[in-house]
């Protein structure tokens, strides 16, 4: 922060030769892009944009947008080549920092901060111009082929002109991350040649703690789930030293929408990185300064401060849920809300906390923490990611969550602390936090627990008493309510979300068989109203195809009934005794009707028998197979296979040679409504691979998917005979 004498002199000084820094910005950019403006015009702009530039870099708390917003106003301008950005940059840097000699470094540290700022706007506006202006030329392209083919090839040359004179790094990489281009200013940041940075993937110089967020994203774009993304990263240069860039990276796509590649735009911020140390040295000085003298005067004042909390620690308590009940009334994000109320009572009621709330598998889960120092909250997150909950370490929370008592321990000795922890580092890591004093507040909302808050004080001078017990029993109450709000309002927001879901899929679907029936009907009642009589050929397909396309909107609507019967849990099995392996023979043969581009064969043990229903299994096994059949578009073999892994077990494998499915895919192919290939190439509503699942697993087995040994797909069911289970029932 800057010192008020010091912004009263500079803003003086800067307003006074506010006129000279418009001129000189004006010659730096003169010449430098074509601008559709008079000489007049562009010097009152400039002017204006100093007016602004003198506000942005007094304003407390410093906002580096307003320093994004002035580049992206310049860019505005038309002033668009790289050139005008470093005139603006080298006039702006001598007039509010060479022409300062006097400027604290406080000061001069924000003129950096600002300019980088600036850059990054005017990077993006550029940017966005020029990905405007190619979607204008996509949009041309399929209207008027031959002109926008002309437009395609001057924005090619733009992009090119702009790709190799850019101030800022530009790379271009394919979806496997290997760079294609990377232009001259990429290579002077890293400190490769083009060459180098074309044989490698761009991972290879990156600093290895940013790798994982990065591939986080990247794969997010390449497979078309995301547009873009920003991220700010670490970067090792060719000498070893390490630099930071701001990067904006975009997908492009094919004609189809497909991904093509990606272009990565990268700014250099490592000045802006080194001022904000630079600063955030200074604010760490100047609050440990603050420190210390409101220690001294603590000490100084501790008997007045005890006596004037005691009377007023009533109407502090009231003031602190209010405004904490206003607090969590604000959000109906549930992660939201769980954050603000550990940040609530730090420091307020504590110098740490951490809430752990009931899962929907009943099990306990850490889900916020908070601390009044920010590094200890963050090594704080740490420590909870780095020890799992287990049956030792919950112990106190599982004591409070069975009881719905409160805890409260005034004083917590070292052997108490040592005993709760789960090995000797966790007990130096908790001491390194502090433990003092600990209350654990039960989270009640009605008669249900869903979750425990733990308050801990680290300051030898609070330790807590009932009185403080009883204001965060109070709060707890409070934060349950909220929580608890944004709960069910989460879940009816996922109703809604589904029950959209399902009605856009569910119609979509049946409107194909519908639309299709209609068509095959009209047709055949023209075959009838001929004066010679109908075709009897045409109406024999006619009919044909009125039948398939009855039986898939048959099929469909039993799907949609069986899900019903599922989520109401009204489907039940009929067990009998039953040939496995006579069933599979039999699905595979009437798929073999379905088909005439794919060779389906059986092979494993000849009579496999267990207690199963034979028709709900029978739908699975044909669900498996049409799956297969219809991922596997090029034809190709599909296997049946029939074993007994161990005694009282069997296991049936379908697998195919088509496609396949991402692994991404394999953790979500058993939801609703999940289909791997979302588009219109594949049919169906994404219903068979989640009913089959529930089928499996009330027949007590479980179906799990891999990637096949030859390619494709393998569906592995296994299933328990439950021969001796179903004796006895007979």
């Amino acid at each position: 922060m800057l010192d008020a004498a010091d912004v009263t002199r500079l803003r003086a000084t800067l307003l006074a030769r506010r006129e000279t820094i418009a001129d000189d910005w004006f010659r730096a950019v003169a010449g430098t892009s074509y601008v559709p403006l008079s000489t007049h015009d562009v010097r009152l702009e400039l002017a204006s944009l100093v007016d602004r530039v003198i506000d942005a870099l007094f304003q407390e708390p410093f906002d580096q947008g307003r320093a994004r917003a002035i580049g992206a106003a310049l860019a505005q301008l038309h002033y668009i080549q790289p050139a005008a950005l470093g005139g603006t940059q080298e006039a702006l840097g001598r007039q509010l920092s060479a022409q300062l000699p006097d400027a604290p470094a406080p000061f001069r540290a924000r003129v950096a901060a600002f300019l980088g700022g600036l850059a990054t706007g005017f990077s993006r506006e550029v940017r966005d111009q020029i990905l405007a202006e190619q979607e204008a030329i996509r949009g041309a392209l399929l209207s008027e082929r031959q002109r926008a083919e002309e437009a395609l090839r001057e924005s090619e040359a733009r992009f090119r002109a702009i790709f190799a004179g850019a101030a800022v790094a530009i790379a271009v990489a394919g979806t496997t991350g290997q760079l294609l281009e990377a232009n001259p200013a990429l290579q002077r940041l890293l400190g490769y040649t083009e060459e180098e940075l074309r044989a490698a993937s761009f991972i290879q110089f990156m600093h290895p703690d940013d790798i994982a967020a990065e591939m986080t994203l990247f794969r997010e774009l390449v497979s078309g789930q995301r547009n873009h993304y920003e991220i700010e990263e670490r970067f090792r240069h060719k000498d070893g030293h390490v630099v930071w860039a701001h990067m904006t990276v975009s997908l492009v796509r094919d004609a189809q929408g497909r991904p093509q590649f990606a272009i990565g735009m990268g700014e250099d911020i490592t000045p802006r990185k080194e001022a904000e140390a630079t600063i955030a040295r200074l604010h760490t000085d100047l609050e440990q300064r603050v420190v210390e003298r409101t220690a001294q005067l603590t000490a100084a004042n501790r008997d007045l401060a005890d006596e004037v909390t005691r009377r007023t620690w009533a109407e502090s308590g009231l003031r602190f849920l209010a405004g904490a009940s206003e607090t969590l009334a604000s959000s109906l994000d549930y992660q939201a809300t769980l954050t603000s109320a550990a940040y609530l009572v730090v420091p307020a009621l504590a110098d740490w906390c951490v809430i752990d709330m009931i899962g929907d598998d009943r099990t306990v889960r850490y889900r916020a923490t908070a601390h009044a120092d920010s590094a200890k909250g963050d090594y704080l997150r740490r420590l909870g990611e780095r020890y799992a909950p287990d049956q030792h370490t919950l112990a106190p929370i599982l004591t409070v969550l069975q009881t719905r008592q409160p805890v409260l321990a005034p004083v917590v000795s070292a052997a108490e602390a040592e005993a709760f922890a789960r090995d000797a580092e966790q007990f130096a890591e908790l001491q390194t936090l502090g433990i003092v004093s600990v209350m654990l507040v039960p989270l009640l909302v009605g008669e249900r627990t869903i979750g425990v808050m733990t308050l801990v004080s680290s300051a030898p001078e609070r330790q807590y008493s009932t009185a403080d017990l009883a204001l965060a029993e109070d709060f707890g109450r409070r934060v349950a309510v909220a929580i608890d709000n944004a709960r069910l309002y989460q879940e009816a927001r996922m109703a809604l979300a589904a029950r959209d879901e399902f009605l856009s899929v569910a119609a979509h679907e049946l409107k194909t068989p519908i639309t299709n029936m209609r068509g095959f009907t009209e047709l055949l009642l023209r075959q009838f109203v001929r004066e010679e009589g109908p075709d009897p050929q045409r109406a024999r397909r006619a009919l044909g195809a009125l039948d398939r396309e009855s039986q898939r909107l048959s099929r469909l609507v039993t799907q949609l009934l069986d899900v019903s019967r599922i989520e109401a849990g009204q489907l039940a099995l009929e067990r009998t005794v039953t040939n496995v392996t006579r069933l599979v023979e039999e699905a595979a043969a009437s798929a073999r009707l379905m088909t005439n581009r794919h060779e389906i064969a059986v092979h494993g043990d000849p009579d496999v028998v267990a207690s199963v229903d034979p028709l709900r299994l029978e739908q699975v096994l044909s669900n498996l197979v049409s799956n297969a059949i219809k991922y596997s578009p090029a034809g190709g073999p599909i296997e049946f296979m029939v074993t007994q892994p161990e005694p009282g077990q069997i296991a049936i494998v379908v697998q195919d040679q088509g496609i396949g499915i991402l692994p991404a895919d394999r953790e979500q192919i058993f939801t609703r409504f999940y289909r791997a290939d979302p588009s219109d190439r594949v049919a169906g509503m994404g219903l068979g691979l989640y009913i089959s699942q529930q089928i499996v697993t009330m027949h007590e087995g479980h179906i799990e998917v891999s990637a096949a040994p030859a390619g494709g797909t393998r569906f592995t069911i296994t299933l328990p005979t439950r021969m001796a289970q179903d004796s006895e029932g007979r």
